[in-house]
């Protein structure tokens, strides 16, 4: 098995009215798609209903890193793991209709958890297609080396004499100390 695994996924984003009087609207990112249609254009309108709209975002690609595996593993303790979908603003793209681009998925999420910090992207879970997860679960526990803690001990203080590597530019007994 190579190191680095590539999946792309198609994402599917949820348009519907806010109930906020801020906002006119909200995007949520709803389910990921294996093989996407290399053909459908980025936000091209697959369903509406009444108000609300379902969009294809775009394709995007997991990227799996073989030093990355326990992230991966983090997310498969919960029994239902999931799909991290970042879409971030882009006021300068035109063909973004919403002032959002599609920027990444991601099966890990200590990624996830960085990219919400800054409060700037769109930062939607989805539940992870069955058969993604199988080869994300497969490529996991082909790479994955358990590590052991190791506590670090601290190390013993220098001496006084040690602590200094040339004498300091004052004496307590004033005078010059480099006259020694």
């Amino acid at each position: 098995m190579s190191r680095v695994l590539t999946i792309p996924l198609g994402v599917i984003v949820e348009r519907r009215p806010a109930k906020n009087p801020w906002a006119d609207h909200v995007l949520r990112a709803i389910a990921v798609t294996e093989d996407p249609p290399p053909d459908l254009a980025p936000w091209t309108l697959l369903v509406r209903e009444g108000e609300v709209e379902r969009y294809h975002a775009g394709t995007a690609q997991i990227e799996l890193h073989r030093k990355e595996t326990e992230a991966y593993l983090e997310n498969f303790l919960d029994d239902r793991p999931q799909i991290f979908v970042v879409l971030r603003r882009d006021d300068e793209d035109d063909a973004s209709p919403f002032g959002f681009h599609l920027f990444c998925v991601s099966a890990s999420p200590f990624y996830a958890q960085n990219l919400m910090d800054s409060g700037e992207d769109i930062v939607d879970p989805v539940p992870m297609p069955a058969a993604v997860a199988q080869r994300v679960r497969a490529f996991v526990d082909f790479h994955h080396v358990e590590e052991p803690f190791a506590k670090r001990k601290r190390r013993k203080a220098a001496e006084p004499d040690e602590v200094f590597a040339r004498p300091p530019g004052w004496s307590p007994a004033g005078g010059d100390p480099w006259e020694n």
